[in-house]
This record gives structure tokens, sequence and C-alpha cells, in this order.
């Protein structure tokens, strides 16, 4: 497991919780009527998946760049699909809660989204600066 993953997987960890903490604050003082069971849930998926799609795009980021930007649109498409199907599941089984569910979803997916981006751009970046070392 390389730093930058364990790096990855400790900031996922914080920004999960940091995100529960306010999502069930949220819930518990302010909009306790729109509380749904599934709100624990919601962390732990985008941390699972977002840790197993960023393991595998620094696997393909040692290849060649082409190999990664298509490991990356391939993995981007398989998380929206995913990503839908999980709230079409949700939204036909418990209709009155749909809207909540919705609204706390796309929110830790924008998050999640823009956090991965962002390790994966500071990734490239460490690695354009590192010396090349020639192996004769």
């Amino acid at each position: 497991m390389t730093a930058d993953f364990k790096k990855f997987i400790l900031n996922s960890f914080f920004i999960s919780l940091l995100c529960f903490g306010a999502s069930y604050l949220l819930f518990a003082f302010c909009c306790n009527q729109y509380y749904f069971k599934a709100l624990p849930l919601i962390p732990l998926y985008f941390f699972l998946i977002y840790a197993l799609t960023h393991y595998l795009l620094l696997k393909k980021a040692e290849d060649k760049f082409g190999k990664f930007s298509a490991m990356f649109i391939l993995m981007t498409g398989l998380k929206m699909i995913l990503n839908i199907a999980i709230i079409v599941l949700y939204v036909f089984q418990d209709k009155t809660r749909a809207i909540p569910f919705l609204i706390v979803f796309i929110c830790y997916y924008i998050i999640y989204t823009l956090f991965e981006v962002v390790s994966l751009l500071n990734y490239f970046k460490k690695k354009k600066n590192e010396p090349t070392v020639l192996v004769q």
C-alpha cells in the first residue's frame, strides 16, 4: 500500500466522519422529521467505493497516462451507474423520504468526487516534480 493511498484513506475517513457528524446534527436538531434510516450507510458506501476506485486509479497511474485516462473514465462511468441504481432502488423502497435521501446522497457525491479529483491532481503534481531515475 503506497503512502499516497494511505493518505487518501486517512483523509477520506476524516471527511466521512465530518460529513456524517454534520448530517446527523442537521437531522437531529433541525430536520428530525426528515431523518431516514439509511443515513449512516451513505458515508460508508462512499468511503468504500472511492477507496476501491482510488486504489485502482493509483495502480493505473504507474502505467502510461493514456491507460490511466481510460481507467478514470471507466471508473467514473461505473460509479455513476452504481449511484443511479442505488438512488432508484431507495426511491422505490421509501418514497416518503426520497427527497432528503437524494439531497444527502448528492452532497456526499459532490464532496467525494471533488476530494478524489483533488487527490489525483496532487498525486500527479507530486509525481511530475519527482526526479526521474534512469535505470541502465
